[in-house]
């Protein structure tokens, strides 16, 4: 939570790209898992 906290303090632009980052990647595991099931 600290680290999430100082990223926005940071600032929104750098929040954005982080968050957009961290759901793409979230994405991808999840449709690569989902895909590895079948």
């Amino acid at each position: 939570m600290v680290f999430y906290w100082r990223l926005r303090c940071a600032g929104s632009i750098t929040m954005k790209k982080t968050t957009i980052i961290m759901i793409g990647v979230a994405i991808i595991v999840v449709l690569g898992t989902e895909l590895g099931w079948w």
